[in-house]
């Protein structure tokens, strides 16, 4: 929790410093008003929501089955991600297919919905800034910032942007959305001119949720779309899917290839070993359930590059 709050604290001052000059140019706007400690407290929930319920899924529905399993455990994390997610162990092997790829779907579909209703209360709390105002936050930025380096020197500079200092601001968030924000934001921010709507702390745990979910999916090794995709196939086949799996998730960026290496490498020797009755083939609706998954793998995945983070 205290990674995630402190994730939270970084994006809260992001958003506000963002806000300060708003309010210069334009007036108070509204999104702009709430308490720091209120925001940071409603991000690191949402994120502990997300994160949380999406193992709670993985949990309920193998205590349903029968099965035996602890609580989730939570991964912290550094910002700007804030937490590696959280787990679920699992002590008794599952019955058959069916029920395999039932435990793997809860998780992330659990997920997704949570993710899904924050990315829409996120938006709805951000304000929409037209291009006029831009124009002027980038005058004011780009003079303030050259002021700073041809009074102090660079270093100095340097020193304040990382001490997030107001006014230092150099432009809309570097990352870049998935096609499931760009999908919902014109729907909730209507507005017949151009306009740039910036990145809530809601919209940020959204986004991490997003990331969480799209990874998940992905029918690797013991990650849940691998459980999804052992109840279709042998372990032989399974093994040979998740390396294709794998180089399509480093192909989709590099900044991805350490999760699919690690997918790969967290596995057991030999592919997955499968449910008890590995012989009884899943129900054939469930083939169509795994390709609406892959879809919301697709709406949700963030086309990273290393030029993201640095």
């Amino acid at each position: 929790m205290f990674t995630i709050a402190y994730t939270g604290y970084f994006q809260v001052q992001d958003y506000n410093n963002f806000g300060i000059m708003i309010n210069v140019l334009v007036g108070p706007q509204w999104g702009w008003y709430a308490d720091p400690g209120l925001l940071i407290a409603a991000f690191t929930v949402s994120l502990l929501a997300i994160v949380g319920l999406h193992e709670m899924g993985h949990y309920v529905t193998a205590r349903m089955r029968g099965q035996s399993a602890s609580l989730p455990f939570f991964i912290p994390g550094i910002p700007p991600i804030g937490t590696f997610g959280a787990v679920i162990f699992q002590r008794t092997p599952t019955i058959n297919r069916d029920r395999l790829f039932e435990l793997g779907l809860m998780g992330p579909l659990t997920g997704f919905v949570i993710t899904v209703i924050i990315l829409i209360i996120s938006l709805y709390l951000t304000p929409i800034i037209y291009p006029n105002v831009m124009v002027e936050i980038y005058r004011i930025n780009f003079e303030f910032n050259q002021q700073i380096i041809s009074t102090y020197g660079y270093d100095v500079f340097e020193l304040l942007l990382s001490l997030r200092m107001p006014l230092i601001w150099v432009g809309p968030t570097p990352y870049t959305n998935p096609l499931l924000y760009d999908l919902i934001s014109p729907i909730i921010k209507k507005s017949p001119l151009p306009h740039f709507v910036p990145t809530h702390p809601l919209s940020w745990a959204a986004w991490i949720g997003m990331l969480v979910t799209a990874l998940n999916i992905f029918p690797i090794g013991m990650l849940d779309g691998g459980h999804m995709l052992r109840s279709f196939l042998s372990q032989r086949q399974h093994l040979i899917a998740s390396l294709i799996a794998a180089g399509a998730m480093i192909l989709i960026s590099d900044v991805y290839i350490f999760m699919a290496l690690l997918a790969l490498l967290l596995g057991p020797r030999g592919g997955h070993p499968g449910p008890l009755d590995d012989v009884s083939p899943a129900s054939k609706r469930k083939i169509a359930i795994f390709a609406v998954m892959i879809i919301i793998a697709i709406l949700t995945i963030p086309p990273l590059g290393w030029g993201h983070y640095f």
